[in-house]
């Protein structure tokens, strides 16, 4: 059995070989074999196997050394070599490392190579265990990595950067372990890694950026009357220009992300490249904006249409003007009602992409003008029916005095036929008045829900206009035959007076004979006349009036 020699040594290959026979094993299992077989073994056979077990054991351990230092680089990442660079080179040295006499460590110094041996196996450890350290970090960021790519880096953007800051850790910690030169491999490799889940996240952010662009959460858009103007149109708060700055600021941001992203060795050089590499993409991002903001103009116009009601200043002069009857009024309570509803049904809020537009402002301010404008249309149909009532019945207070006033003489039944036919051409206007009030009071109660003391009072007094109604149909019908009444007596009284007149020109014959005066020689209208001019009596006056009437 040879004893000579080193235990171990690098060949120029760089494997590290054993100087151990496998010569030595086959005399160990052929002794083996013969002592149980009852073969007598010569004495010197016997020693050279006993020595030979004091080696095998060590040369065990020495063989799977060796076997995983060969294996190593099968082991050991190309990028993670430098950082074991202190690991190998100790491990090197062992295996190089003479005794304490300055020696080759050999076989037949057993007190040397079991130290040796103990020593190299400590060294292969530590070796193996930083190994595998290392690749469980590496595994650990490629796990990280790949969730990295599962996260919206638009979407979730704090998530995003809270991941990152612990990738950004994990290597941190090893560089107190490992100095940046022998780091700087493995960092660029994942550097490269992450720009490419960073690429991916980036071109995905940009196809959908102007739907998920996380905004500043005190960016709230509203739509609704803010003006204080009398129009009050309707608008966007904040206006389309301040929210276009906001939207660009936060875009910009995203789309300088890559430029400013440092990476793992603090170093941007890798990703400065990603927003050039991605310029198509870029240009839909900015066309997608534009057409977001063309949207959002296109949502004030559709909602344009709510602002009719709310731009209308003087809301009563309004209604006065387009309520003139009750089927108008009815018309205006049913459309009030139909718009009102439609309102309630407005959404709450529109997603315009990444913009949310709350309709709360303009439900509201809608929700104010349908009451004022019902208020508006109760206040103008309870004046119309007070002015109606009051109307009708001071047209009925006033005929009815007409009528039931008896003519006295042939002026007065003049006078009062000219009257009724006043009282009569207004009639039917002031009937239709009247049957609209009951109309009214129909739409009122149906209505003013919430005023029923009113409503009553106004329904009631509609009402009670029927029975006078009634009075004074009949009252008018009776005028005529009043009137040829009042005509017959007056024609009694005209004969009674027609014979005492009779009876006073034949007196004021006997005394004209006596009193004539001559030389008239015309006997017309005017010449008689001035004759009872000159005459200057009484009856001549009276006659005088008379012949005037005639």
């Amino acid at each position: 059995m040879c004893t000579k020699g080193k235990l171990m040594e690098i060949s120029q290959e760089g494997l590290l070989i054993v100087n151990y026979s496998s010569r030595l094993v086959q005399l160990l299992r052929e002794v083996r074999q013969l002592t149980e077989l009852g073969v007598t073994v010569p004495d010197s056979i016997k020693q050279a196997a006993k020595d030979g077990e004091q080696y095998y054991r060590f040369g065990v351990v020495l063989k799977k050394v060796a076997s995983f230092f060969n294996s190593m680089d099968t082991q050991i990442l190309k990028t993670q070599r430098p950082m074991l660079l202190n690991a190998l080179m100790a491990f090197e040295e062992i295996v190089e490392k003479r005794n304490t006499h300055g020696g080759v460590i050999e076989w037949r110094t057993p007190t040397e190579y079991e130290r040796y041996v103990e020593r190299l196996q400590q060294a292969a450890t530590k070796l193996a265990h930083e190994n595998r350290q290392l690749r469980h970090i590496h595994h650990e960021l490629s796990t990280s990595v790949v969730l990295l790519m599962d996260i919206d880096m638009l979407k979730h953007r704090s998530k995003w950067k809270q991941h990152w800051l612990e990738i950004v850790g994990r290597i941190n910690v090893l560089s107190d372990r490992y100095p940046q030169d022998r780091m700087r491999k493995w960092v660029i490799h994942w550097d490269h890694q992450v720009y490419k889940v960073l690429e991916a996240a980036y071109c995905t952010g940009l196809e959908t950026l102007n739907e998920s662009l996380q905004l500043p959460e005190s960016l709230k858009v509203e739509l609704g009357f803010f003006s204080s103007s009398e129009q009050m149109p309707l608008q966007l708060k904040p206006s389309v220009e301040e929210i276009r700055s906001i939207y660009y600021h936060e875009l910009k941001k995203f789309v300088s992300a890559p430029s400013a992203f440092k990476g793992l060795n603090g170093s941007n050089e890798v990703y400065t490249k990603m927003a050039g590499s991605n310029t198509q993409s870029l240009v839909r991002v900015y066309i997608k904006a534009e057409l977001l903001f063309v949207e959002l103009c296109n949502l004030l116009e559709q909602y344009e249409s709510w602002s009719s009601l709310c731009a209308t200043a003087d809301l009563d002069a309004v209604v006065e003007l387009c309520c003139s009857s009750p089927t108008l009024f009815e018309t205006n309570f049913r459309a009030l009602r139909d718009k009102r509803r439609a309102a309630e049904r407005l959404p709450d809020f529109i997603k315009v992409d990444c913009i949310c537009v709350s309709l709360g402002p303009l439900k509201l301010s809608l929700e104010d003008n349908f009451q004022r404008a019902y208020e508006t249309l109760l206040l103008v149909l309870k004046r119309t029916m007070t002015n109606d009532i009051n109307e009708v019945k001071a047209y009925l207070t006033e005929s009815t005095e007409m009528l039931s006033s008896r003519p006295q003489s042939v002026e007065d039944i003049t006078i009062a036929q000219k009257n009724w036919r006043e009282i009569d051409g207004r009639r039917d206007n002031m009937q239709a008045k009247s049957k609209g009030l009951l109309d009214l009071g129909s739409i009122l109660g149906l209505h003013a829900t919430g005023t029923h003391t009113d409503t009553a009072s106004l329904s009631g007094k509609a009402s009670s206009l029927s029975a006078r109604w009634t009075a004074f149909t009949d009252q008018m019908e009776a005028f005529n035959e009043m009137i040829e009444i009042q005509k017959g007596t007056l024609k009694a009284r005209l004969e009674e007076n027609v014979i005492e007149q009779n009876q006073a020109i034949d007196k004021f014959a006997e005394r004209w004979r006596a009193l004539k005066p001559s030389g008239l020689e015309l006997w017309d209208l005017d010449n008689v006349r001035k004759t009872f001019d000159d005459l200057n009596e009484p009856t001549c006056r009276v006659l005088k009036r008379q012949i005037d009437y005639f």
